[in-house]
């Protein structure tokens, strides 16, 4: 793959006359341009689907590297059809590949990505039942580059809470939910792991303004008219009236 844009988290993939980046400080996983599927640090891509949780839903075939990447010659691009078979959720798909790196001296990983919207999930072995650090990303129809730092990363909830710990990382993935019978493809370039993310925040806004409080409105009346009070004023003969600190006389003990 190319080098491309910056955004804030997932941002706008850059323009054809862009200036290449300086990933010299960055370790890479994958740019595709040796045209196979086995990644920079010497693991292969892997696919999986809901097949295995009663689903039926598919990944087209392999060679997944495609001819034509962000701004270069090559990309991973997986088809894939949803099918809903006997899983009892939207059916899913996922691409990956495992981690043999101490990524830990690292920020966050980036990636260039033309396609659904996916969750990126940091499989650490601390986790057990699924319920992996994650990144939700969404669709994009133009390539995309998105950063991800480490701080930003939350498991989804349905499992056990662990505590964050980059060193027990063993495996990167991208997973894709959709509903039963979509068809679609996730295009992949130029992924690493960087040093340094540079995240966009924008400017700081430190400006105090005046309180502006919303303006008084004086109630005409504070009495509660309707046949429930009127029974409850009727029948309620125990304990004090609390509507005597309203309506009647300042309330001062019981």
């Amino acid at each position: 793959g190319g080098s491309g844009g910056s955004g804030n988290g997932a941002g706008s993939g850059g323009s054809a006359g862009s200036l290449p980046e300086d990933h010299s400080e960055d370790l890479l996983v994958d740019d595709f341009e040796d045209g196979d599927q086995i990644t920079a640090l010497g693991a292969p891509w892997y696919g999986y689907t809901d097949r295995d949780a009663a689903g039926a839903s598919l990944l087209g075939p392999e060679p997944w590297v495609s001819a034509a990447g962000y701004q270069s010659a090559h990309a991973l691009a997986v088809t894939y059809t949803m099918a809903k078979g006997n899983y009892e959720w939207d059916p899913f798909i996922g691409v990956g590949a495992h981690v043999s790196e101490d990524v830990s001296s690292y920020e966050g990983l980036s990636y260039q990505f033309r396609g659904p919207a996916h969750t990126v999930r940091f499989e650490t072995s601390n986790v057990t039942d699924y319920d992996f650090f994650a990144f939700e990303v969404p669709a994009s129809s133009a390539w995309t580059k998105v950063k991800i730092p480490y701080d930003k990363l939350l498991q989804q909830g349905f499992g056990a809470q662990v505590p964050w710990d980059v060193t027990k990382l063993t495996s990167v993935s991208f997973h894709v939910v959709a509903p039963d019978g979509t068809v679609g493809k996730i295009e992949l370039d130029d992924v690493y792991f960087e040093k340094s993310l540079d995240i966009e925040k924008g400017p700081l806004d430190l400006t105090i303004h005046e309180p502006s409080p919303p303006p008084l409105n004086a109630l005409d009346s504070i009495e509660i008219p309707g046949p429930l009070q009127a029974k409850a004023m009727a029948d309620l003969d125990r304990g004090y009236n609390l509507t005597n600190w309203l309506e009647d006389v300042r309330f001062d003990g019981f």
